[in-house]
């Protein structure tokens, strides 16, 4: 879960934001004007996600994948 942090608010808490989110204990939504601007996750989690992302954009292997969980089914 997201907790939804203005960037003024941000901006006062950087340094100990920044070492939580590293440490995977929080992930941050930063709002301006009460509409959601950026988020801020770990590098790991940011490297999960686009990892995953790759794969899923390489049909091939999602086929692969489907196929394999299709095996696993039978």
């Amino acid at each position: 879960m997201l907790d939804a942090v203005s960037i003024t608010e941000a901006r006062k808490q950087f340094l100990s934001m920044v070492e939580e989110v590293s440490h995977g204990l929080r992930k941050v939504m930063l709002t301006k004007h009460g509409r959601p601007a950026a988020v801020i996750l770990s590098a790991n989690e940011y490297f999960q996600m686009r990892e995953t992302l790759d794969l899923l954009l390489q049909s091939n292997e999602v086929k692969k994948i489907s196929k394999g969980l299709a095996d696993l089914e039978d």
